[in-house]
């Protein structure tokens, strides 16, 4: 719990789908839209996450023997096929674990930022001078949340991974 008048920080995890190569007429990226969206989590909130999380993948898998081959994270589409280090799961534990997460969701609160750059219209209005989508986006999402801190009288951060970090001049 914060004290009065002791502002209440958070921490934004931005994660991205899609690609930032142009589509067609304007290149050969099959992907129309780049996306880019972030959990705002409280400090209270992080460690609940980190705790849960922790509790949800050791339910479901044996941590202690994939934890040296694989970076174990709870994504949706390899829990549903079987992918990684979810592959040895039966169907239905893999239906149970894709549901665990969105409980986790209702728990924690957060306060959700996103942003979607349509990647045909932006090259089409802007042309040779149209900003890179994923920077766009980027810089979109941590405005919108820099907006909410002010708003809320609240400190944060973001936490993007290296991929994102390192291809994002934002």
């Amino acid at each position: 719990m914060t004290a009065i008048n002791e502002p209440i920080f958070y921490t934004l995890y931005l994660d991205s789908s899609g690609d930032s190569g142009w589509c067609a007429p304007y290149g050969k990226s099959p992907v129309r839209y780049y996306v880019n969206a972030g959990l705002a989590l409280t400090d209270e909130a992080k460690l609940m996450a980190e705790k849960e999380v922790k509790d949800i993948l050791e339910k479901y898998v044996d941590v202690s023997v994939v934890k040296y081959v694989y970076k174990i994270e709870i994504v949706y589409h390899d829990i549903i096929h079987g992918y990684n280090a979810f592959s040895v799961l039966k169907h239905e534990d893999r239906l149970n674990l894709s549901n665990e997460p969105f409980c986790l969701f209702e728990k924690l609160k957060p306060v959700m930022f996103a942003t979607v750059v349509d990647k045909f219209r932006l090259k089409e209005r802007y042309g040779n001078v149209a900003y890179n989508p994923k920077e766009l986006a980027v810089r979109a999402t941590i405005g919108r949340f820099s907006k909410f801190l002010e708003n809320q009288n609240c400190t944060g951060t973001v936490i993007m991974d290296r991929e994102e970090a390192s291809t994002t001049n934002a």
